[in-house]
């Protein structure tokens, strides 16, 4: 016949499991007999307070329990004749300590993949740790009490509605036990997509014409006379080139050069819309169409484009779905917005840009063949500034006019050198960064005369402070011999550049610049 030793040491793993962590007996002197975990695994040792809680038990006959507020670990003791029975929940608690450093390392990325923010939340519903999109790194929350996140912690049930954050925003919360939970928003998307859209009001005209395109290269002319050309058709155009080449300037350009300039102007970029807001923006929608949807539903920006152009820069980043979308409604002339069946007749031209190569966007299969082809009936290739040095001079009169102008500053000369450092750096952000470097150096001088020293670090390798001396010959020859100390210098190395740079006393981008100038970059390695 069993014993009362014997049914509750085979009732222990039972307790254990339910209680969250170890079950015991000790005897009334507050010697552990036996202990077991949650998986019902034999523990050899009671923790110190456990015991003397179960001494306490014993003596007085009573039930005894303690919480430690630090940890929430949570005790028991009870006598039984003869015998003192004890439940903990450390485990419990060590699985939820867990839980929580897990998240807590998680919270930014959850937030980057959610676009807004991310939160953990206390018993009661209060902010413990907040992250968001662009920080990137969880922070301590204002401890603000949000209402229905305790509302989830007291139901143990979790919600999803609306976000407190931001208008149209949708938020996540839920109960990770007892202690804490978690939720996130979209609120940063929201109001990006807000932004944008203002941005669109606020762009609904255009502002350029070809007065405002600055150089008189033959580069350049080649462009200017065939955009003159195409611009009074109705003919879809592709602008492509690197980044700051203008490429919004000339789309301004060519549709006040049309018969659509009294209609509407309006670009979005499709690179900095969330790819799930990007058709959206596009077609528009009803209302009810989807979570979040506005009241009243929103016209896209086919529908606000109508009778004008529509600009839709960095096509190549927009998602293959969409653009399957976009190639029906450039097919058909007509939208249809999202949750509703009805189309919607829109007369649009479309200028799309592209900073990437689209024709390998389309080898590779990110970008569709066939929209590549509905939008490239006519390409202009704008080219990079340092394919055209000689234009540099007038557009750094015209930036610096217009900054004189904007910031109040009396005229502001350039001294020759400093011109000829300025024509001599490749420009990889091109007229964008020769737009930032100028306005640098204006509010470091405050005005007067700009010189070599206030361009220092620009490109310092490629011309000299002093003034130019000597012949082309000389310079051919100089070039050679630089050429070949380079060279012999690769070689010693292994052409390994960090160890060449080292050696000739110069910065690895130095090397690489001098490289790249004898077209010889791609045939060393790093």
């Amino acid at each position: 016949m069993a014993t009362l030793l014997d049914n509750l040491v085979a009732a222990l793993p039972l307790i254990a499991c339910q209680g969250g962590g170890r079950a015991g007996l000790t005897d009334l002197g507050g010697h552990c007999l036996c202990a077991v975990d949650r998986q019902g695994a034999a523990v050899e040792e009671a923790e110190p307070a456990i015991l003397s809680l179960c001494r306490i038990a014993a003596e007085t006959g009573e039930t005894q329990s303690l919480v430690d507020p630090a940890s929430g670990v949570a005790q028991v003791a009870v006598p039984l004749e003869g015998y003192v029975l004890f439940v903990s929940n450390v485990s419990q608690i060590e699985r939820q300590n867990e839980l929580f450093n897990t998240l807590k390392e998680t919270l930014p990325l959850i937030a980057r993949v959610a676009g807004g923010e991310a939160v953990l939340f206390d018993k009661d519903g209060r902010r413990i740790l907040t992250a968001d999109p662009i920080l990137g790194k969880a922070r301590v929350g204002p401890g603000t009490i949000s209402e229905p996140c305790g509302e989830v912690m007291r139901s143990g049930r979790p919600s999803i509605g609306p976000s407190r954050s931001a208008p149209g925003a949708m938020a996540v919360r839920i109960p990770m036990g007892s202690a804490f939970g978690f939720g996130f928003n979209n609120s940063a998307s929201v109001r990006q997509k807000e932004r944008l859209l203002e941005q669109v009001k606020d762009a609904r005209t255009g502002k350029y014409s070809w007065e405002d395109i600055v150089g008189s290269s033959a580069e350049l002319g080649r462009v200017i006379d065939l955009a003159k050309k195409v611009a009074p058709s109705n003919s879809s155009v592709m602008l492509t080139g690197e980044s700051g080449t203008g490429k919004e300037l000339f789309a301004q350009a060519i549709h006040n050069a049309s018969a659509r300039s009294h209609g509407p102007f309006v670009a979005i970029n499709c690179s900095a819309l969330p790819g799930s807001l990007v058709e959206s923006s596009l077609f528009g929608y009803e209302e009810g169409a989807f979570t979040g949807a506005q009241r009243g539903g929103r016209a896209g920006l086919f529908e606000q484009a109508r009778g004008g152009t529509l600009l839709l820069d960095e096509i190549s980043e927009m998602p293959l779905e969409t653009q399957a979308k976009l190639l029906r409604v450039l097919q058909e002339r007509e939208v249809c917005r999202i949750g509703s069946a009805k189309p919607i007749p829109v007369d649009v031209r479309i200028i799309a840009t592209s900073n990437r190569d689209v024709k390998r966007r389309v080898e590779d299969g990110s970008f569709r063949q066939d929209l590549y082809y509905r939008l490239n009936v006519i390409e202009l290739h704008l080219p990079p500034l340092r394919e055209r040095r000689e234009d540099i001079p007038e557009i750094v009169a015209r930036i610096l006019d217009r900054l004189c102008r904007q910031n109040g500053h009396v005229a502001i000369a350039i001294e020759p050198r400093a011109m000829e450092r300025l024509k001599a750096y490749d420009w990889p952000g091109n007229c964008r960064e020769l737009h930032n470097v100028l306005e640098r150096a204006i509010n470091l001088t405050g005005g007067g005369v700009l010189e070599p020293h206030h361009f220092a670090g620009l490109a310092d390798d490629q011309v000299s402070d002093e003034p130019a001396e000597g012949t082309m010959q000389l310079a051919g020859h100089l070039a050679e011999a630089e050429q070949t100390v380079i060279l012999e210098a690769l070689k010693r190395n292994g052409g390994r550049r960090v160890e060449t740079a080292r050696e000739l006393g110069i910065s690895v981008t130095t090397l690489w610049r001098r490289l790249k100038r004898m077209r010889l970059e791609h045939h060393v390695s790093i």
